[in-house]
Order: C-alpha cells, then structure tokens, then sequence
C-alpha cells in the first residue's frame, strides 16, 4: 500500500501555490509521492493502484484533477481522498459556448440538475472531502448530506521576517485581476489616498486572463499616477515589492453559489502586510476587524480615512503585524494542519 498526491504544482493558481507548501510540508514526509496531474493517463493508473490511497487537490478550474478523481472512482478506487478548493462544486465552469447568456444557462442546467446529480453519486465514493474554510464546510454538507465532509485549515505560508524599524506608506495588491478580485476599487481607493498624499505608491502584481485583460487595460489607462504594474511575478521575486508597501489590499466578490478560502490574505498576512479586505465569503474566519487586519466599509472616504489613520499609527501597525504572526502559526501551521488531517481522515494513514 503506497501514498499519492495528485496535483500540479508549477501554475500561477492559487491551488498551485496551496499545492506547494501542503505538500512540501505536510505530506512529503508522511511518505506521499507527488504525480503530476499532467502525467499521462495511462502512466498514473498503472502506477497508482485501487489499493493505494490517493489525495487530490480539486478546484473549480482544475480539469485535469477532475478528470482523474472521477476516473479513480468509477474504476472503484475505495481511498481517494480530496481538497476541495471552491466548495461545493468539483467542477465549474462546464461548458464554454463563447456567448454571456449561453454559458450561464449551461452551468446552471449543469450546476443545479445533470451536474449535481452526477457528482452526488460519486461524491458519496469519496474517502474523505477536506475544505479549507468551516463556511465551506457547512455549506457542501448541506448540499451533498454526506458525512464525508471535514475541515482542513489553509496551510500558511512562512512567515516573513519583517524589519519594523521603517514602515513604507505604499500599497500592494497581489493575484489575479478580474471584477470578481475587487481591483477596480483598491485603484479607486490609491486614487482617493492621493487627494491628501501624493507620495502613496500601489503596486499591482498579477495578470489578467482571457475576458478579463479588456477590462483590465482600461483600468492601466484610467489609473495611472503612481501605479506600478508589475504583471505576473514568480515567488522568489515577490519579497522585493512587499518590502516597498505596508498595506495589502485583498477585495473580493460575494460568490453565490461556491465559497472558496482566501490563500491570497494568508500570503499578504504572512509577509507582514496589514490587510484590508471586506467580509465575504469566508474572509471573516481569517480576518479579526482591528486585530489582525481590517474590513473596509465600501465607502471610498471612509475607507481612505481607515488607511490614513493605519499609515499613521506605528504602534498600531506593529501590533497588528504581531497578531498577524501568531495567528498565522496557532491556526494554519504545520502542526495545525496535520491535527485536523490526521482527526478527519477516515484513513489509517502512517507517518513517515
């Protein structure tokens, strides 16, 4: 009996980088053997055996992952275990027809009558489902009724060593850039900031993909006076613009039918960044209003008076960066996270 994890681990995604450091520093050494999920087909099943237990990292555009659980399944693969990144859909979108109208009227008939019914039959064949936020997890057990459902903690990222003898008054904003990222209104709010101090300096990190890069090149004409767009860059190349900003900025939209956990205010919690948010999804778990971060109001001069009064308060901004860190260590990591893996499993797993 071996133990396999199942991901891909090279991407830009947020499940990547999750994929990353779960690996590295939980299951490597409980003697998991990582296969990439851009293996063959045929190489993956004439390694990985029905006998052997199998974790599967799963999110919404995850194909690939999908393909192979739903594969290990109907094969009768009795120990697959999995992550569900964006619960309570294994899969989403289904079906791309090019056209606004056309694709939502796919992935609700898919969503809510062939692709549910699907997915329950094979969901209830899965070993154990993990799901990196507790809304999450209430939220899939009360669509699936299954008993297979358990809560992981979002592994953190290490956690930075950051000098608090100078603090910048810059902005960053780190991930991908879409109208569901909340980008349009941290560019909003720099440009509010600007009205009082000119010095105030965003940096973008990210791309945009496919729809998104329209929208997104009228926000880099419109937004311009201090703006700094960086595009996509790698991990080792992060540290360099954090040490430049103090604030980062992690808007979201209020998703409907999913609520996936936020790795991306893990990372900005992790190297030291005071993070401004809002309350959506499952942000509110992460996020101690005044303690270990802050939720904004939507209203662009209150806003902009919570990060004046942030930027000039030292004292305040180390104690939050302090909160920060010992959050990040008692509730995502390590040892945090191999206690729920290690309670939740329905497994015998052994530790290597």
């Amino acid at each position: 009996m071996k133990y396999y994890y199942i991901s891909s681990m090279n991407g830009r995604s947020g499940v990547c980088s999750y994929s990353r450091q779960f690996y590295f520093s939980v299951l490597k050494e409980r003697g998991y053997t990582f296969i990439d999920s851009a293996t063959d087909l045929s190489d993956i099943f004439t390694v990985v055996t029905s006998q052997d237990y199998v974790h599967i990292e799963i999110g919404v555009f995850q194909k690939r992952e999908v393909e192979i659980l739903f594969l290990m399944l109907r094969a009768g693969y009795k120990s697959v275990v999995i992550t569900m990144h964006d619960p309570p859909l294994l899969k989403y979108p289904f079906k791309e027809f090019g056209n606004k109208w056309t694709d939502l009227i796919s992935r609700f008939y898919d969503r809510f009558i062939v692709g549910f019914r699907n997915s329950l039959e094979l969901f209830e064949k899965i070993k154990a489902v993990y799901v990196l936020s507790k809304a999450g997890v209430q939220l899939t057990r009360s669509v699936f009724q299954c008993s297979n459902i358990f809560y992981l903690p979002h592994i953190g990222f290490p956690v930075s060593n950051v000098d608090t003898s100078q603090f910048s008054r810059n902005l960053v904003y780190m991930g991908f850039i879409g109208r569901n990222k909340g980008i349009e209104y941290s560019l909003q709010l720099h440009k509010e900031l600007l009205a009082v101090d000119d010095s105030i300096k965003f940096f973008v990190i990210g791309t945009a993909l496919g729809k998104e890069k329209m929208f997104f090149e009228k926000l880099r004409r419109k937004y311009i006076r201090n703006v700094y767009y960086l595009g996509y860059l790698p991990e080792e190349d992060l540290s360099d613009v954090y040490k430049q900003a103090a604030i980062a900025l992690n808007f979201f939209k209020d998703y409907r039918f999913y609520c996936p956990a936020s790795g991306s205010v893990l990372k900005n919690m992790s190297e030291g960044k005071i993070v401004l948010t809002n309350r959506v999804n499952s942000v509110a778990e992460l996020i101690k209003h005044g303690r270990n971060g802050f939720f904004i109001s939507g209203n662009l001069r209150k806003d902009a008076e919570l990060v004046r009064r942030i930027l000039n308060d030292r004292s305040l901004m180390i104690e939050v960066m302090e909160n920060q860190r010992s959050y990040l260590e008692e509730f995502h990591g390590v040892d945090a996270v191999k206690a729920h893996l290690r309670d939740g499993l329905a497994l015998r797993l052994v530790d290597n």
